[in-house]
């Protein structure tokens, strides 16, 4: 689903209808409430309760002679070892970065392998060394020994919450949204359409109760314990109600 479709299916949720072009304050509003549901799903879900929307795999491409791979922005956090495409096989992790600098030295016998046998991955804060101009974080893989040959490698991650743009909604090549299409209608659009009910434009009080059943409904859906969901239902209430 595209930005421009969600937004849509939001305002179609809300009972409004949205024939023709959108007003750019619309498109604000709701791309403004999308981030916050975005947060909220990634922030308050346990991790392990939240991996099947959050889960993305990423592949790498080996070069040869080449240590470290920039990985992209949304890359949070590894939810399994690295390991080659082809064969499944593990790299083997170590705990700082430099133990994988120095992995030659430390592991003569292993640093003649024609394929890299560790990995690192290196969260780089905005304003070291290695941070790129106006990015927070970035990961950065380190592999070793250097590879010989290029090879893929894969690693499942778990991405950083998403943040869209109000221009997203009328770009012409509009990525999809970067969730699974069914917790998008099943989980992301009814919690954004819950945030919306906080919105200036929102006028319909008397469906309150609509929107807070089917915010329930995603929440558990998400992962949400019982007592979360309790507390949220006594705390998340429209501030126009």
């Amino acid at each position: 689903m595209t930005p421009e479709e969600f937004v849509r299916a939001c305002l179609r949720q809300l009972g409004v209808t949205a024939d023709g072009d959108l007003r750019t304050y619309i498109k604000e509003d709701i791309a403004n409430r999308t981030n916050q549901a975005f947060q909220f799903l990634w922030n308050w879900i346990p991790r392990e309760r939240r991996t099947h929307y959050t889960k993305g795999e990423i592949t790498v491409s080996l070069v040869a002679g080449v240590k470290q791979y920039d990985l992209p922005n949304s890359s949070q956090s590894l939810l399994a070892p690295v390991r080659y495409t082809t064969d499944d096989v593990e790299l083997s992790p170590v705990n700082t970065k430099w133990d994988i600098l120095n992995f030659d030295k430390t592991n003569p016998d292993l640093a003649s392998n024609t394929r890299p046998l560790a990995y690192f991955i290196d969260r780089v804060n905005a304003g070291s060394a290695d941070a790129v101009q106006n990015e927070a974080t970035k990961s950065i893989l380190y592999v070793a020994p250097d590879p010989v040959t290029g090879e893929n490698l894969s690693l499942d991650i778990e991405t950083e919450a998403p943040h869209i743009e109000y221009t997203d909604f009328c770009a012409v090549d509009a990525p999809q949204l970067p969730m699974p299409h069914q917790y998008v209608e099943s989980i992301l659009l009814p919690v954004t359409a819950w945030y919306c009910t906080r919105s200036f434009y929102f006028n319909q009080l008397n469906k309150i109760e609509l929107f807070k059943a089917d915010f329930e409904t995603a929440l558990q859906m998400a992962g949400a314990t019982d007592t979360q969901i309790a507390t949220l239902l006594n705390r998340e209430v429209p501030s126009n109600v």
